[in-house]
């Protein structure tokens, strides 16, 4: 996705739209996104249980993959 065109009431080209895309879901698996900030965990609460404890980022120890 570009913002790589030129506006017709003016010359130059137009500002940046300052868009967010955010991943939803991959081959039916729902998405994630982990912040350093606890409010800004974004999806499913158990997948984000889940990630946390997978990476170690619950305070408790890395497990591997079941």
């Amino acid at each position: 996705m570009t913002n790589d065109f030129e506006r017709t009431s003016r010359k130059g080209p137009s500002p940046a739209l300052n868009l967010v895309i955010k991943l939803y879901s991959i081959n039916g698996h729902p998405a994630v996104k982990i912040s350093d900030d606890l409010t800004k965990n974004t999806g499913d609460k158990d997948e984000i249980a889940m990630v946390k404890r997978r990476f170690g980022l619950d305070g408790g120890e890395h497990i591997e993959d079941a």
